[in-house]
């Protein structure tokens, strides 16, 4: 099912994406977090979605699809980078149990060649 990003319910989520909406001054005007310009906010946010979509038109509608698909990594989506640190140990683990097998082995081999020749 595609996304309609021009549906209206999606002014409060734009607004929200771009604005602070709960720190109004005392003029009701709230600042734009990609251009600090300062807009009047109304009850349906209908202002702050109409500066959006033609000040920031080159990447408000790809930025929308992505925070509305990506809704399920939580708020913090974009301030966690998980860095996956792998030792050298871990990278060369295969190697280092192919080589404890064939000593294994080997040495497992040569104690039964050993002790089946030592019963004749």
């Amino acid at each position: 099912m595609a996304l309609n990003i021009h549906d209206s319910k999606h002014n409060i989520t734009l607004a929200k994406m771009y604005f602070d909406i709960d720190s109004k001054n005392a003029e009701g005007k709230v600042k734009c977090r990609k251009c600090d310009a300062m807009c009047k906010d109304n009850s349906g946010h209908g202002n702050l979605a109409s500066h959006v979509k033609t000040k920031h038109s080159s990447s408000w509608q790809e930025e929308l699809t992505e925070h509305l698909q990506g809704a399920t990594r939580g708020p913090l989506q974009s301030f966690i980078t998980i860095k996956k640190v792998v030792s050298d140990e871990a990278k060369n683990i295969t190697s280092l149990a192919g080589e404890m097998i064939g000593v294994r082995a080997s040495s497992s081999s040569s104690s039964s060649s050993s002790s089946s020749s030592s019963s004749y």
